[in-house]
């Protein structure tokens, strides 16, 4: 995911389930009792519930939320599989550490991808558990391969998902760490194949980035330096990116400069930078590396005055 460390965190915190009411408006009303008198209420409407206390923190309350649901309603009601998915949520990534209890949320994510293989909640659960593979504690090792193949169980399962889409993106991520030109290669080939499948997905600046670090590490700088400024139009085309744009610009010019030696391109972005971002930590370097390629031009047109015939031999 929508690499680097991605905030899974955030991400869920946002996720389309805990903003919209359920897909299936169930008949079931469930029957909880308060205060002497009882009060009927919507399976959907509880799971909504759920959700808003999840992202306020009262996690015992979203507990009791999807629980009551899985409890009251059948294994083929759709909403009994968002529950599932919901209550796997809580015990994955509450808050405090300690309180979280990830072999219960293993089982409950596979649960729904048994119970409803094909629902939005299953494409979820099943990138749920492949994120687990790959966020580990510190000091913990990560196993790269099982990492690989969880996220290929996403794809499989759920090739045109946005949850299929991040799971590509990164197990590819993971396949770089090895910089043997082979899989380098092989990556920036596969990503390049998804972002022409895929122009509008969200996750292309992400993508791009990714093609980027590959092309860097193959000695194809000129294509890096493209790849990274269609991972900062891919950001800037959506409005809730977030991304640090002074730092984009920054990285663009200066792999230009440095990797490409394509000066116009560099001058371009530092003069972005200082213009569009003035209050940047980075402006005044950026003023000196316009300073800096100017007297560089300078000194090869002094050299090639003095020696016209000399062409650089």
């Amino acid at each position: 995911m929508r690499s680097s460390r991605h905030s899974w965190h955030s991400r869920v915190l946002t996720h389309p389930h805990a903003a919209r009411v359920a897909v299936s408006i169930s008949l079931l009303a469930l029957t909880l009792t308060g205060c002497g008198s009882e009060r009927p209420v919507d399976p959907a409407q509880l799971i909504a519930e759920g959700w808003r206390n999840f992202r306020w923190g009262e996690y015992d309350r979203a507990v009791k939320d999807f629980e009551t649901v899985v409890s009251h309603t059948a294994e083929d009601d759709p909403t009994h599989a968002e529950a599932l998915y919901g209550l796997a949520n809580v015990c994955d990534l509450r808050l405090p550490l300690e309180k979280k209890d990830q072999p219960r949320a293993r089982e409950l994510y596979e649960r729904v991808a048994a119970l409803a293989p094909q629902s939005d909640s299953a494409a979820w659960s099943l990138l749920a558990l492949a994120r687990m593979k790959h966020l580990r504690p510190v000091g913990e090792p990560v196993d790269y391969d099982a990492v690989g193949a969880a996220c290929q169980r996403v794809i499989d399962a759920f090739p045109k998902h946005l949850a299929g889409e991040e799971a590509l993106i990164v197990q590819q991520s993971t396949k770089v760490l090895s910089l043997e030109a082979d899989d380098v290669a092989e990556v920036a080939a596969r990503i390049q194949q998804f972002l022409s499948e895929n122009p509008d997905s969200p996750f292309a600046s992400h993508a791009y980035g990714l093609v980027a670090g590959c092309y860097r590490t193959l000695g194809r700088h000129e294509e890096q330096v493209q790849a990274l400024i269609k991972s900062l139009e891919c950001s800037e085309s959506d409005p809730l990116a977030l991304n640090d744009r002074s730092g984009a610009l920054w990285v663009i010019a200066t792999a230009a400069e440095f990797d490409a030696g394509d000066f116009e391109t560099a001058r371009h972005y530092y003069n972005r930078l200082i213009e569009e971002e003035p209050q940047a930590v980075i402006v005044f370097p950026a003023k000196e590396a316009l300073k800096r390629m100017t007297r560089i031009e300078d000194e090869i047109r002094a050299e090639l005055r003095q020696n016209p015939e000399g062409g650089g031999g």
